[in-house]
This record gives C-alpha cells, structure tokens and sequence, in this order.
C-alpha cells in the first residue's frame, strides 16, 4: 500500500489501533506507577535534575485538586492547570511536561518521585476550593533535589477574574525558576478572551479532553458561547477546528469527513485571522489540512506552529506523523522524540512512533527514548510483536509472544 494512502482517515486510524499493541511491546518495563501499572523508568543517558543546579530549568505541573469536592469544578483544576502549562512553554529554555503525562499521574502524587522519574528539576502543585461565588487558590512549587519549597501562594479570586491570578502564578514561578517574564516569549498578538469566554474556554476544553462524541459535542457548544462573548476568541475559534476534526475521524464516525474537515480548516482560519501568532491554530490548520489530504499546508502549518512555541508535544508529534507517512523517516524519528521528551507517557505519541518505525520497516526498534508509557488500567496485555514479525516472515514465532 502507498504510504501516501496512510493519510486517508480511516487508513490512519486502523493503522493506529493496530500499533497500538505494536506499540506496547516496544516500550519496555519498569520504573514509576500510574494507577498501579508500571511506567519505565528513565534510561541512564537522561540527565537528571541536579543538587545543585544554579538554575531550575524543568518543570512538571500537576493538576489542581479539589478540595471542596464540588464536581462542577473540576473543569477548573485541569483548566488552570493546563493554562499554567501553555504559558510557562513558551518561555524559551524552560521545559515544561505536557498535560497527558502529567494529568496521568494526578494531584496526588508525591512530587519528588514524580521529578526524578520525569527528570524535572522542579513540580508545581495546588489545590483548589470553591467558596460560594469565590475560589480559594494555592499553589507551591517543589525543588526536586532537596524537596525544599521554592515558592507557594494562597490566591483569593472571583472566578471572572482567573487569567489574572494565573498570570501572577507564571510570573511568580518564572521568578523562582530564574526564568525569562513569560510576556518575552509569547508570538501572541492579541491580548486574549474576554473573562467571560475564559471561562467558557477551560469548559470547552475540559470536554474535549475527555476524547467522548457527546464530550466533543459539549465542547463545541461551550466554544460557541465563548465566541458569542467575544468574537475576537481566538482559542475558541481553534478548539472548535480540533472538535470537527476529531468529529470526522474513522476513531469516532460521528461525522463525514467531506462534511467535518471543511468546517475545521474554516475554524481554524478565523483563528488565525484574529491571531497568527497563536501556535495551537496553526496546529489546528496544519492537522486538518493533513486529514484532507493536503500535504502542502498542513507541513507548512505544522512547522510554522513548532517556530512559534517549539515547547509543544502536539506539534511534533503531528509532524513526525504526517512525516512518516511521506516516508520522511528520519525526520519523523526526530519529532517523534522531541514530542516523548515533553510527552513521556502519551500512549498515542509512543503508538504512532511505533506505527512509523513499522512502515520504515525498523521492526526490532524500540520507542523508549526518552520514557515508555503504562498500559491503560484494566486492559490486559496483547501480543504487540505479531504484525512486525509477520513482516519479516515468522509468523510461526509471533504466537508464542502473546502476553
């Protein structure tokens, strides 16, 4: 099969469920815990953060727990968890975990074993508490080595006035950490949502996240309210391209892609008609555009997208993707690792490394640089060598590889 026809939807989503399990067999063993299943541990090349590093120069957020217990909430303990993450990787020489490695871990995790297994030299923590119409905020930050506390705040806030309290968290961490002010480092510009679509905003998010069609659905609605606040929106504009995107994916079927992927690239147009300096739309564009099999502008918006925040685990991996399937292996090779080294226990990223190391016919390469992923809870392991060692003529051999 041309590897061009890779790109097709369905032929890109039946070849990532099958390496799914390609994947699984690749990434090795051991190491740190995620909901009782063992996550690798770091391979001995990785450095580690230092005792006495005079500058802190990595950092995993953790999302924020609840302490009220108000289920209505817990779109802002992600939310502003993940807000946090976007600012602070954007501030160049700063590296930053991405949300699906640590939302994997939880609120809870003890944040000096999490900084050595994700060789970060600092973890940002939180809590959060609704108060009648308030929020109770407060966030410490962690020094690995010593776990001595660097910094840490107790934030009083109206929920209309969130991105204000955020910020002053960013530039309070970048402080600690001897970091650039994060507004040095931002291609954005325009100044963002109003309050009120903010909030709209983490709401749409949150259900995207949740990777469901109801889910996605709900997120559509909650960035439609955010545009009908303020027009000028430009994350909305985005987030509402990533949902018709998905929306007409083979992995979901809830819509035809001759009727999804026009609406997504329209989306994320008007995104970058409000802002082009905002990473997330070109990779918005850059996606949809590879999913409507047009090579041109989705490479020149994925590349454009790492230009602008090159700190974003999304964009390599979208890239190293697209990249395999032009037979570019080499390449992708490199943005598949750049991706793990800010993703490190994305299932999908370390799937779709697999996949193009299959394609390029790399059948005994493994993806565990920089860290493996766990299995999901509850899923019971699966022979994961079968399709590569049909590859190479031992078919025989792949059945006694079944876990």
């Amino acid at each position: 099969m041309p590897l061009d026809m890779l790109i097709t939807g369905r032929v890109a989503q039946m070849g990532r469920g099958m390496m799914q399990d390609v994947a699984r067999r690749m990434i090795g063993q051991g190491g740190v815990k995620v909901n009782g299943e063992a996550v690798t541990g770091l391979p001995s090349s990785l450095p580690r953060a230092a005792s006495s590093s005079p500058a802190l120069r990595s950092l995993a957020i953790l999302p924020l727990r609840n302490v009220s217990r108000d289920s209505e909430a817990d779109y802002l303990t992600e939310g502003i968890a993940e807000s946090l993450i976007d600012a602070l990787s954007r501030i160049p020489g700063l590296r930053v975990m991405a949300r699906t490695t640590v939302f994997r871990l939880g609120p809870d995790a003890d944040p000096r074993k999490i900084a050595a297994d994700l060789a970060v030299a600092a973890v940002l923590t939180g809590r959060l508490a609704r108060r009648e119409s308030d929020l109770d905020i407060g966030v410490e930050l962690v020094d690995a080595a010593g776990g001595w506390r660097l910094w840490g705040e107790e934030f009083h806030t109206a929920p209309e006035r969130l991105r204000e309290t955020e910020r002053k968290i960013v530039a309070e961490v970048a402080r600690a950490l001897d970091v650039a002010p994060p507004a040095a480092a931002s291609s954005s510009k325009t100044p963002g949502a109003s309050r009120a679509a903010y909030l709209l905003d983490l709401k749409g998010r949150y259900h995207w996240n949740k990777g469901t069609v109801p889910s996605i659905r709900k997120a559509i609605e909650f960035f439609r309210q955010a545009i009908e606040e303020d027009p000028t929106d430009a994350a909305a504009h985005a987030g509402i391209s990533d949902c018709y995107a998905a929306l007409g994916m083979d992995r979901y079927g809830a819509m035809s892609p001759t009727e999804s992927l026009p609406r997504a690239k329209a989306a994320a147009r008007e995104a970058l008609e409000i802002d082009d300096g905002l990473d997330e739309a070109h990779v918005s564009l850059g996606y949809a555009s590879f999913l409507d099999l047009d090579g041109k502008v989705a490479e020149r918006e994925l590349r454009r997208a790492i230009e602008i925040n090159p700190e974003r685990a999304r964009s390599h991996h979208f890239y190293g993707f697209f990249l395999a399937t032009r037979a570019r292996f080499r390449e992708s090779e490199e943005e598949f690792r750049k991706a793990l080294e800010l993703d490190p226990l994305s299932l999908l990223i370390h799937a779709d490394f697999g996949w193009s190391l299959y394609c390029a016919r790399q059948y005994d390469r493994r993806t565990d640089a920089p860290r493996p992923v766990a299995r999901p809870p509850g899923r019971p392991p699966r022979s994961a060598r079968r399709p590569a060692l049909r590859a190479r003529g031992r078919d025989r051999t792949a059945a006694g590889h079944a876990a």
